[in-house]
C-alpha cells in the first residue's frame, strides 16, 4: 500500500486530494486523463517555445491539472513512490537540479527535432522521458 502524505487523503492508499473531492483512485485517474487529453489537444495547435525548460514544464502541468489540484505546476516537497511499485520518484531536493540536467541533455539532443525517423524519435524521446520519471541518478541516458 502507498503511504499517505500531505497531498493524499488519509488512509486512501495514495489518492491525491483534489478539488472535486474524488476519493476513488480510478475516478481520479480518469479525471486526470480527461483533463490531460483536453489540454494536449488544445496545445497541439499552440506554438512551442524556442527553449524547452523547467518553467515551460511547470506551465504545462498547471494547465493540465489546475482544475483538479491546488498545487498543480508546483514542485513536490515530499518523497513519493510510483503507485504501488515502491519505486521512489526523485527526492524533492533533487527535482530542480535533475530537471535542469534533463533539459540540458534535451537541448544537446536538439529537442528531438534533428531526426525524421519515427523509430529514432521514439527511442530518443523514451530516454528523456525515462530520465524525467525515474529517480535522479539511477538512470543516465546515453550522451
Amino acid at each position: 500500500m502507498v503511504q499517505d502524505d500531505k497531498y493524499t487523503y488519509p488512509n486512501s492508499g495514495g489518492v491525491l486530494r483534489n478539488k472535486r473531492g474524488l476519493t476513488d483512485a480510478r475516478l481520479l485517474d480518469q479525471a486526470m486523463n480527461d483533463l490531460a487529453s483536453a489540454v494536449w489537444a488544445a496545445m497541439s495547435t499552440a506554438p512551442v517555445p524556442a527553449i524547452l525548460d523547467f518553467s515551460y514544464l511547470q506551465r504545462i502541468h498547471s494547465l493540465m491539472f489546475s482544475r483538479l489540484f491546488d498545487w498543480s505546476g508546483q514542485v513536490r516537497d515530499v518523497d513519493t513512490v510510483a503507485g504501488t511499485t515502491g519505486i521512489l520518484y526523485a527526492r524533492p531536493a533533487f527535482i530542480e537540479t535533475g530537471l535542469a540536467e534533463m533539459f540540458t541533455l534535451l537541448a544537446r539532443d536538439e529537442s528531438l527535432l534533428s531526426t525524421d525517423d519515427p523509430s529514432d524519435f521514439a527511442y530518443r524521446l523514451s530516454r528523456h522521458w525515462g530520465y524525467l520519471l525515474l529517480v535522479q541518478g539511477t538512470y543516465q541516458p546515453e550522451n
